[in-house]
């Protein structure tokens, strides 16, 4: 929903701006880059308007809805919620993918010790591993968000997850740290 209301904005700043909206099969690589390029330019944009306007909520969806590569969205809207001091919503931006990857990382562990009973928790196989380095890459790029916001307890509670996750100590009950839930403001 967040992410049509989104391109919506995004279609008006690149009228007005006389900007390409849309693409033909017969565009040229040139003509491709181009649009490309310009649709880059309104959305963030409509990124920065609704940081303005203090739309979280919908920033936050779009993320959440993966419409945009990371890079994009969620580390400038990170960094705005570090800066400004935005705790909560933060953690409401981050907290959910990283809840998602520490299932599947329960997932794939209960899978290989129900297929390998013997094996000790140093076995591991490559849907676990490549799991896992998804999860330590989200949980380091979250710590890295949260050293200077100002919040060390909860900090400390990142790092001993990501403890337990790298040594495949982690347990369901551990994930209660992670709520992911919108502010009420």
């Amino acid at each position: 929903m967040s992410y049509d209301k989104m391109n919506r904005e995004i279609e008006k700043y690149l009228k007005q701006n006389n900007l390409p909206v849309s693409g033909k099969a017969s565009d040229t690589e040139e003509e491709t880059d181009r649009r490309l390029a310009a649709y880059a330019q309104g959305r963030d944009f409509v990124v920065d308007k609704w940081l303005e306007e203090k739309k979280y909520k919908e920033l936050v969806s779009v993320v959440h809805g993966g419409w945009f590569g990371d890079e994009a969205v969620l580390v400038p809207l990170a960094n705005y919620f570090v800066r400004e001091k935005e705790t909560e919503w933060l953690k409401f931006l981050c907290e959910r993918k990283i809840r998602h990857l520490c299932e599947d990382t329960l997932s794939c562990l209960k899978a290989q010790q129900e297929v390998f009973p013997n094996k000790d928790q140093a076995f591991s196989d490559d849907q676990l591993e490549k799991t896992l380095a998804k999860t330590l890459e989200k949980i380091d790029r979250y710590i890295g968000f949260l050293e200077p916001a100002n919040c060390p307890e909860y900090l400390e509670r990142i790092r001993e997850l990501k403890k337990k996750a790298e040594s495949l100590t982690m347990k369901p009950n551990d994930l209660k740290i992670i709520k992911a839930k919108a502010p009420n403001n």
